[in-house]
């Protein structure tokens, strides 16, 4: 099921983790999602005329413009996605062969590769973590910006061009389907990573849309 958010906010850094954010929902009998969320952890501002009083909705954004300025996922990628979110088997490598730290939260910057086995058929992937993080510096999904990126490879430890790497709705596409059939999976905090770059709403929207629902 598909959430639509029907009002946003913006936390303060730092201030919720993906368990407070679980904690503050609740679902009621007839299936409806909300969430209450304290003042304190929330970056205040002030609200402008347009949300006090436009009853007409002549300020309101077109968000269909905005929509046809996103670049279109590429049916080769999006092959490459459902592949990767519905893999029997995932396996991970950090091709620079180093030995990495272990964090409390998050994980450490590196060029992974994400090998995807589904049946007879596998995949190559590389999610890229350090393009401003130090290699093997901390990275947190929503808080840290990382410039990473993702591109399906067949060489893990060849040069990626460019043209291979995943645009914005492709980045997209892929961290909501991880998060949604693969989120134990370490690659799943690889692809929301790089696809929130530090962006915390950004972030904290992609797991409400894709947080499961048990019926009452």
């Amino acid at each position: 099921m598909k959430i639509t958010p029907q009002a946003s906010f913006q936390f303060k850094p730092g201030a919720v983790t993906l368990a407070d954010l679980g904690k503050m929902m609740s679902k009621a009998d007839n299936g409806t999602l909300s969430i209450s969320i304290p003042q304190d952890v929330l970056v205040q501002s002030e609200p402008s005329s347009a949300s006090i009083s436009d009853p007409f909705g002549w300020n309101k954004v077109d968000e269909s413009s905005q929509v046809e300025n996103k670049p279109e996922v590429r049916p080769s990628v999006q092959q490459a996605i459902d592949f990767l979110a519905s893999a029997d088997e995932i396996r991970v490598i950090h091709t620079t062969r180093s030995l990495p730290p272990a964090y409390p939260e998050g994980f450490p910057a590196g060029r992974h590769a994400v090998g995807a086995r589904k049946g007879e058929e596998t995949k190559t992937f590389i999610m890229n973590t350090e393009g401003l993080v130090s290699h093997l510096g901390q990275v947190i999904p929503g808080k840290t910006r990382v410039d990473g990126y993702v591109a399906e490879v067949s060489d893990p430890y060849a040069r990626v061009d460019d043209a291979a790497k995943f645009n914005e709705s492709e980045l997209e596409a892929l961290t909501l389907a991880m998060m949604r059939n693969k989120p134990d999976e370490v690659a799943t905090n690889y692809a929301a990573a790089i696809y929130s770059n530090g962006d915390q709403v950004k972030y904290t929207k992609a797991y409400i849309e894709t947080v499961p629902l048990s019926n009452p």
